[in-house]
């Protein structure tokens, strides 16, 4: 058997994937933290998000060390996106709140899966798909490595 470099192996995994390997040249999308903390000392209900949301059962809510699910999210959402996004717990809390954006890598662009792409919407489509080539390029890259320390490669 002829061993193959970890790029050969890297490029013929893709291929098997997606076909072949072709990258528009543009830039990446970053990731965001998509979470948004907040500390009250008086019984509060409402807390913005701070950050795009594409659905509203895209976010976790973190109350003192406990997830919480009894919130209603109230926001406008234009395109597909809502930036003025509140959490409004039904019971006022304090300590500690964290709201997470839930969808993985926590980018604040993905769409939600079915729903009709506008025009306005394409070159961010475009980008999303170059993460996530990206994204099975770093889960194969890590496959090789097991692999390789596993000495079946």
């Amino acid at each position: 058997m002829v061993e193959e470099s970890p790029k050969a192996l890297r490029k013929l995994c893709l291929q098997q994937l997606h076909g072949p390997l072709i990258i528009p040249a543009m830039a990446p999308i970053t990731s965001s933290s998509r979470k948004t903390s907040y500390a009250p000392a008086t019984p509060t209900t409402a807390f913005p998000i701070n950050f795009p949301l594409a659905d509203n059962t895209d976010l976790k809510v973190v109350v003192n060390g406990v997830t919480r699910t009894d919130f209603t999210v109230a926001a406008t959402y234009l395109d597909g996106l809502s930036y003025d996004a509140i959490v409004n717990m039904n019971t006022a809390v304090t300590g500690s709140v964290v709201i997470y954006g839930q969808r993985i890598p926590r980018r604040t662009n993905q769409f939600q899966d079915g729903r009709p792409l506008n025009l306005t919407g394409e070159p961010i489509a475009n980008a999303d798909l170059v993460n996530r080539l990206g994204q099975d390029r770093n889960i194969l890259d890590a496959a090789i490595e097991r692999l390789k320390q596993s000495r079946v490669v």
